[in-house]
């Protein structure tokens, strides 16, 4: 009788939930809890993904280790999608054995993009002059305080389309059913957004499931070990302060250093769509 009741602790179902940007913290959060488990022989692994931004690198990574695991326990490893599964998030979700979402869901988005906000206006308004000194001839690229040289754009492209092409072995490797033809390869393999059923449709995933139901229907009676995982969160500054220091730098109220705060804030942040009107 101990000896079933130790068994059952032993096995039970473990549900990881990784929200939010796939970080370098993820990774590191989800290692250290998968080092905790390493006595456990677990019925099912199973990941929730709720994620539409992040690094492919780190996502390759977690899948590989939850990968590992399930080998190494020889139990399934199945994923979920919650509201969102994109880009890095859809990466990790299409390496489980049969990745699943819920009918609201959001899935695809494989892809590669680089965005920045150009200052050439701000820089000008406000009578900065950038200051870069280089050894290298190639150290400084895409300064955000000039226009966007040819050279660069083509170095960009290049390093994109570069990754693009290892995120589309990646979902290939994984998803051997999906419905990829010469015809739809651009749309599937080239940012497409899609719903839960129409990426059934392409094969993106298996189904609509949703984890406890699944989890209680195929193992009734077993325990679910959940571990919430949650990505380095971003610092959103809000609108108002935003505004309120566009108004003080317009009216000359702001020193050069609060000014070159404003500009790491929108920067760092990606306010362009907020700013867009009055720094113009």
């Amino acid at each position: 009788m101990i000896g079933r009741f130790i068994s059952k602790l032993r096995s039970p179902v473990v549900h990881f939930r990784i929200t939010g940007d796939i970080t370098e913290v993820t990774t590191k959060r989800v290692q250290a809890h998968m080092k905790k488990l390493s006595y456990l022989t677990p019925k099912l692994l199973a990941v929730s993904v709720n994620s539409c931004r992040g690094s492919f690198v780190q996502a390759e990574i977690i899948s590989d280790t939850f990968k590992k695991f399930s080998l190494s326990k020889e139990c399934p490893f199945y994923t979920f999608a919650e509201d969102y599964a994109l880009g890095p998030g859809y990466c990790l979700l299409s390496s489980g054995h049969q990745a699943f979402a819920d009918i609201h869901s959001i899935l695809g988005g494989i892809s590669t993009s680089f965005q920045q906000l150009g200052l050439q206006q701000f820089a000008k308004d406000f009578s900065i002059e950038p200051v870069f000194i280089a050894a290298g001839k190639n150290k400084v690229r895409l300064n955000p305080f000039e226009k966007v040289k040819q050279e660069d754009e083509k170095w960009i492209k290049q390093l994109l389309n570069s990754r693009q092409e290892l995120m589309k072995k990646h979902v290939l490797s994984h998803r051997k059913n999906l419905q990829v033809t010469p015809q739809n390869e651009k749309e599937i393999l080239g940012g497409e957004i899609y719903s839960a059923k129409k990426a059934i449709d392409v094969g993106l995933i298996d189904g609509v499931k949703e984890i406890s139901s699944f989890a209680e229907q195929e193992f009734p009676g077993v325990k679910t070990w959940y571990y919430k995982v949650t990505g380095k969160e971003r610092r959103f500054v809000a609108r108002g302060e935003i505004e309120k220091w566009i108004e003080n730098a317009n009216q000359g109220y702001l020193s050069q250093e609060e000014i070159l705060e404003l500009m790491n804030e929108i920067c760092q942040y990606g306010l362009s769509h907020r700013m867009e009107a009055k720094i113009n």
